[in-house]
């Protein structure tokens, strides 16, 4: 091999490091992440905790400390729903997710993305008003980088979110945060039904 044809490799494999280096963070993460039915991205605010649950085996909140850039998401994307050309756009910047759902439930992901936008709903009422939740996951999106099989259903949720504000400061969601939450689903329905 000739030192031309050798530094060209050595490009290559420096360029595609980083990639595979996430693939293999998501295979380590797969068999720690419990399953849910979606997994509902979170943007904007970060999280104190690695995971909080909310109610057993049926929503949590979690941290992402793996998200999958755009060469990830198209390569495991089921290509029969295009969201995901869209999604791509957002995915990098995940930095948390609701987990919604369990396998034993047979409800209609309607009803699982009820439950999770009433969840972030109330965060946003806790002061969190840079939280925005772009897009949905059949699968954690710690994990996304480990598949290739172009199985995920990705879907956007909020292409463009309608008032975001930075402050200067990330705000973080603390465990206090969510145990308020899920303290409260009473409110959430009376803010639902007058807004009805």
């Amino acid at each position: 091999m000739d030192a031309n044809r050798a530094k060209w490799l050595a490009d290559i494999q420096a360029r595609l490091a980083p990639l595979l280096l996430a693939e293999a963070r998501s295979k380590e993460l797969a068999p720690k992440i419990p399953p849910a039915r979606l997994f509902i991205a979170i943007c904007g605010v970060g999280v104190g905790f690695n995971s909080c649950v909310l109610f057993d085996d049926f929503l949590s909140i979690r941290k992402i400390t793996n998200p999958p850039g755009i060469v990830h998401v198209t390569r495991a994307a089921d290509l029969q729903y295009s969201d995901y050309l869209a999604v791509s756009r957002y995915s990098h910047s995940v930095q948390a997710e609701i987990a919604v759902g369990n396998a034993e439930m047979q409800e209609s992901d309607h009803f699982y993305m009820g439950i999770a936008w009433h969840t972030a709903a109330l965060l946003k009422l806790r002061g969190y008003s840079s939280l925005f939740c772009p897009a949905l996951s059949s699968e954690s999106w710690d994990v996304v980088n480990a598949i290739s099989d172009n199985s995920i259903k990705f879907r956007m949720l909020d292409d463009i979110p309608r008032q975001i504000v930075f402050p200067h400061e990330q705000m973080t969601i603390s465990t206090d945060d969510v145990k308020w939450v899920k303290t409260q689903p009473a409110l959430c329905l009376k803010k639902k039904n007058t807004c009805s």
